[in-house]
């Protein structure tokens, strides 16, 4: 199992038959199985872009799981 926030790694994984789960994936689930609410999750991609100098692509998608 390996977990990332990069397209490319995870098309790696998917062609190698590795199971992968992208960042946004699992920041969705967090957010649909309500264990942070919007502000922490909104606090926590902050957090994530800033201490990992990286972007993450469809965070509209994630808060979409708090609907």
């Amino acid at each position: 199992m390996f977990a990332t926030n990069d397209s490319r790694a995870v098309r790696f994984c998917e062609e190698k038959g590795v199971k992968v789960l992208n960042l946004k994936d699992v920041l969705r689930k967090i957010a649909i199985d309500g264990l942070l609410d919007m502000g922490e999750m909104l606090e926590l991609i902050r957090d994530i872009e800033s201490e990992d100098r990286t972007y993450i692509v469809g965070i509209d998608d994630i808060l979409r799981g708090y609907e």
